[in-house]
């Protein structure tokens, strides 16, 4: 066996054989399977490039098309576009008709002197003009030089005697000064380079700087408060007491006082005794209260009659002389005898009620008369607690019957008209009285 070259290996070395080609078999397999893992993958992504080559082929094929549609809409925009700019060129130009300014109007009764009394009217009439014809005026130089054409007194001259027109020939030196013209003969025909002539506001704040009051505050205050409604309507009365109350800082409760002392005296009396008028505490309030008291002529006569009514003349009561009369027997009180005492007191029901309403008495049940009667237009107790003719006997015998009555009324007057001579009248009155 040796001769012929076989080699009998034992048993271990076949084993360790084998073992090694089975480990080299199998480490072959193993790179041959990750060569066709690798193979897969480059087939897929082989693949997919075909398809991207293909969408390539087809995007070749459509793109010309593509870009001469794009090239034929630009050549399309772009001969429309040359059309119209020839047209344009070709044209005629047409020039903007030119603006007509109207000739400003001449106010014949419009005149400004320099007078301090006349320079804030004057400069209020030039704006609300202004704010009127705005499209008279080409510029702001020609509304300077229609507004210098109103410095002229009220006849029309010009020179020392107006104030205002010298100012402006002023203006007017002082303008060709700095451009360095001739002063001397100075024109509105030069370029106004000065800022007061430059600008229509700079020149009428000019005109108000310069003729203006100083003490004007002082006096719209001491004119307010010398104000007086005299025979004025309160309308007007109103606006003229508002017109000066704006010129004026006060606080509410001087501006009720100066109202106060402005107005009718007797609406000022008219509104303590109607009640309401000292409550309320706002200008606004008691001049809306002022027109409704004032709407009530009768009466505020009524109060001026009771002021300058001629005095009451003095009535002396005296006991005449009677023969002596034997005092019968009384006999037992009849409702009879009730009137007849009545009468003798000079009680009678319009009497008690008049005197029972000036006291602020219910003539019912003689209490208060408060809200509750005021809302039932009456008394609101039942009949069985009202007063029997007995009790307002008594009551009306209390106050003096109807001398007390006469003597009250003539109080009332009294003091309402605060009259001194009638206070001492009414004293002797009750003196006679007494007597």
């Amino acid at each position: 066996m040796s001769g012929l070259q076989f080699e009998n290996p034992d048993q271990d070395q076949t084993l360790l054989s084998h073992s090694q080609s089975i480990t080299t078999l199998e480490s072959q397999a193993r790179r041959t399977e990750a060569i066709l893992r690798r193979n897969e993958d480059t087939i897929q992504e082989s693949q997919q490039l075909l398809v991207f080559a293909s969408d390539v082929n087809k995007m070749k094929a459509q793109f010309p098309w593509d870009l001469q549609v794009v090239r034929d809409t630009v050549n399309g925009a772009l001969n429309g576009l040359q059309l119209r700019v020839g047209h344009l060129e070709t044209r005629q130009k047409v020039s903007a008709p030119a603006k007509i300014f109207p000739e400003p109007p001449f106010y014949a009764h419009i005149y400004f002197s320099g007078d301090i009394a006349e320079t804030h009217r004057f400069c209020c009439l030039i704006r609300d003009t202004f704010a009127r014809i705005p499209g008279h005026f080409a510029s702001k130089r020609q509304r300077i030089l229609w507004i210098a054409g109103y410095f002229r007194t009220a006849s029309g001259n010009l020179g020392s005697d107006c104030p205002s027109y010298t100012w402006w020939r002023g203006l007017l030196t002082k303008n060709a000064h700095k451009q360095g013209l001739p002063t001397q003969k100075a024109l509105s025909m030069a370029d106004f380079v000065i800022d007061k002539l430059f600008d229509l506001e700079l020149f009428l704040s000019a005109i108000e700087d310069m003729f203006s009051n100083h003490k004007e505050a002082e006096e719209h205050c001491k004119a307010l408060f010398l104000l007086r409604q005299g025979n004025k309507s309160m309308a007007e009365f109103k606006i003229q007491f508002n017109t000066l109350l704006y010129t004026v800082i006060l606080s509410e409760e001087s501006k009720c006082e100066v109202y106060e002392a402005a107005i009718n005296p007797k609406i000022v009396e008219l509104g303590v005794n109607c009640g309401g008028w000292t409550e309320l505490d706002t200008l606004v309030n008691k001049q809306r209260m002022a027109v409704k008291l004032a709407i009530d002529v009768n009466c505020v006569a009524q109060i001026n009659q009771r002021k300058f009514q001629a005095p009451l003349p003095c009535i002396e009561f005296k006991r005449a002389p009677v023969a002596f009369v034997p005092v019968p027997t009384k006999s037992t009180a009849t409702p009879m005898d009730i009137d007849l005492v009545l009468a003798d007191l000079g009680f009678t029901f319009a009497n008690w009620r008049r005197e029972c309403t000036d006291c602020n008495l219910c003539f019912r049940c003689m209490k208060p008369f408060d809200k509750t009667h005021v809302d039932v237009w009456g008394c609101p107790h039942s009949d069985d607690k009202w007063l029997v003719k007995s009790d307002i006997l008594k009551v009306w015998k209390s106050w003096g019957g109807l001398y007390a009555r006469i003597a009250n009324q003539q109080l009332r007057q009294a003091i309402k008209a605060r009259n001194a001579s009638q206070y001492l009248k009414f004293e002797n009155n009750c003196l006679s009285n007494v007597v």
